[in-house]
């Protein structure tokens, strides 16, 4: 099992996709399937949604692996009551030990709110193999991914093009909330 956290643009779902091919390439799970989903496939209007939904997602996606993307936002700290985001976290978890041989969880998000979750269940840390943090691309990464873009439609980017990017992109890169 493992996090993956960063910002979005970084390349979580992308690692995350190639992971699983490669856990399957390994023999270590027995099916080439990565069900991507998020809390609106595990959560739903009634009470009870929670514990349902859970389960029918666990079974689809074992066996192989499940990637819940934006994973943080089953964690309901509003609350002193345990909300339907938490029931079916605890689910999950009882699948990443119960399903070990034919189900690996992958969990993803922005890092501090990914912090607090691994805080929710004091038995969510102990399940997860890594953490891996996608830093933010520097500008040299963006002007370059850029470049490639305008290139493969073949543009070429003239200097007031590639100074007015660096200036949009420079001011965009100092945002606590930048999505690459």
């Amino acid at each position: 099992h493992l996090v993956l956290v960063g910002n979005p643009g970084t390349g979580k779902t992308v690692v995350a996709r190639h992971y699983s091919r490669l856990l399957f390439e390994l023999g270590l799970v027995p099916a080439d399937k990565c069900t991507e989903i998020d809390k609106s496939h595990l959560v739903g209007p009634y009470s009870g949604d929670a514990e349902t939904r859970a389960r029918e997602v666990l079974d689809a996606a074992s066996p192989g692996v499940l990637f819940i993307d934006e994973a943080y936002t089953l964690n309901d700290p509003w609350s002193n009551i345990k909300g339907s985001g938490q029931r079916a976290l605890e689910i999950i978890m009882k699948a990443m030990e119960d399903r070990r041989e034919t189900l690996v969880v992958i969990l993803a998000g922005y890092k501090k709110e990914m912090d607090d979750l691994m805080t929710v269940n004091p038995g969510l840390p102990s399940r997860i193999g890594a953490t891996i943090e996608f830093p933010n691309y520097s500008l040299d990464e963006l002007m370059e991914i850029a470049r490639r873009s305008a290139s493969k439609q073949k543009l070429n980017l003239d200097a007031g093009a590639v100074e007015t990017l660096n200036q949009i992109l420079g001011g965009l890169l100092s945002k606590p909330d930048f999505g690459n």
